[in-house]
């Protein structure tokens, strides 16, 4: 099932809330302004794997979008 909430700004935890209530399989976050500028220098490191860890709590997979490093996600683990 896919639900696109479009160009909302809505805080990322908030978002597993939105997706596990109905009954999605996978929650992604994206950057919503496309100039280039990476999803880490927006939220930290600790963020991220909390964004992670909180989907998986609740049996979603999670995804990560927006101008990512190969590199850099190897860092994140």
């Amino acid at each position: 099932m896919l639900i696109s909430l479009g160009c909302l700004n809505i805080e990322s935890l908030n978002l597993i809330d939105i997706v596990y209530k109905v009954d999605a399989d996978i929650v992604m976050m994206d950057t919503k302004i496309k100039d280039g500028k990476s999803t880490f220098q927006f939220l930290t490191d600790d963020r991220l794997k909390l964004f992670v860890n909180r989907a998986k709590d609740h049996e979603l997979s999670a995804a990560i979008a927006g101008s990512l490093s190969v590199r850099r996600c190897i860092e994140l683990e």
